[in-house]
């Protein structure tokens, strides 16, 4: 979708799938944080089963389940 002159801009469906892709797929550090960081709001609230986390431990548990 764009505007005659515009940026293109993806529909969500294809932004969250293109960010959630590339925190997958990220093989080193480097570009899983670039990936995460581009993805997941500095100022994010994270409650991930019940419990409150930092972006922090959230960016840790993500990276250490793949």
């Amino acid at each position: 979708m764009s505007k005659a002159g515009g940026p293109e801009i993806p529909t969500l469906n294809a932004w969250a799938r293109q960010h959630l892709t590339a925190v997958v797929t990220a093989k080193t550090q480097q570009n899983y944080d670039k990936a995460f960081d581009e993805f997941i709001s500095p100022n994010v609230r994270i409650t991930f089963n019940g419990k409150s986390m930092t972006r922090d431990e959230y960016k840790r548990r993500i990276r250490s389940e793949e």
